[in-house]
């Protein structure tokens, strides 16, 4: 699986909020959700696009994709959230795959935990840092053997702490791989998902995003930091 960015954006809002789940009802299908307020989609990337499933309306990543073969985004409406939760289920057919969450994206620079399917049931779980340029320093790294296709999997993922991070990525509720960050310490920062995949993939699926922010408070980030980004 080919390595890339897909969370380098800066995002406006600067306060830390839950982030309440988000189903995509409110969308137009056909919608790209990085139309709107809450959301910024990597320009680099391709689209998940708003997609109708038996009356449920979710986020869907398919064939169409034959550029950049990924989608990235990031939530603008949760704001900066240091500990926190953030999940999403996702849903796929095919081999060769991926789905990821990022928490404490700053600065071209984020936490990021996912799956890697390479041929259903089987992949691995991983937590790392993904920087700018869009290389992975892995943290974690674990065998998963009940990734189903065309099955519902909620991914989580938590950072909590400061010096050191403690990153776990949950499959279904259970952690499946953890790590601890006592080297990049990265502090606040956006939320986001992503999707990727190389060619045999029918289609990647996501729906209900949600953050779950353990401070609920003004950003503890300092205002230095803060007045970097104008």
């Amino acid at each position: 699986m080919k390595w890339i960015a897909l969370f380098l954006l800066l995002p406006a809002a600067l306060f830390a909020a839950d982030f309440p789940l988000e189903d995509f009802s409110g969308y137009d299908i056909g919608d790209d959700i990085g139309e709107y307020a809450d959301w910024d989609r990597d320009d680099d990337g391709e689209y998940f696009l708003v997609a109708d499933d038996a009356g449920n309306r979710l986020l869907e990543l398919d064939d169409y994709a034959t550029g950049g073969l990924y989608a990235g985004y990031t939530c603008d409406g949760g704001g900066l959230i240091d500990d926190g939760l953030v999940s999403m289920d996702f849903r796929f057919n095919g081999d060769d795959c991926y789905m990821a969450l990022t928490a404490r994206a700053f600065d071209d620079e984020a936490y990021i935990g996912g799956l890697q399917i390479l041929t259903p049931p089987y992949g691995f779980a991983f937590t790392a840092i993904i920087n700018g340029g869009g290389d992975y320093t892995i943290l974690s790294q674990d065998v998963v053997i009940n990734a189903y296709a065309d099955t519902w999997h909620t991914l989580a993922l938590e950072a909590i702490g400061s010096d050191p991070v403690e990153l776990t990525l949950s499959l279904n509720g259970s952690p499946v791989s953890s790590s601890i960050d006592d080297t990049y310490l990265y502090q606040a920062g956006w939320s986001g998902f992503g999707a990727a995949y190389e060619v045999d993939i029918d289609y990647i699926h996501a729906d209900n995003f949600s953050i779950d922010d353990y401070t609920t408070a003004v950003e503890e980030a300092s205002f230095g930091r803060i007045k970097a980004l104008f």
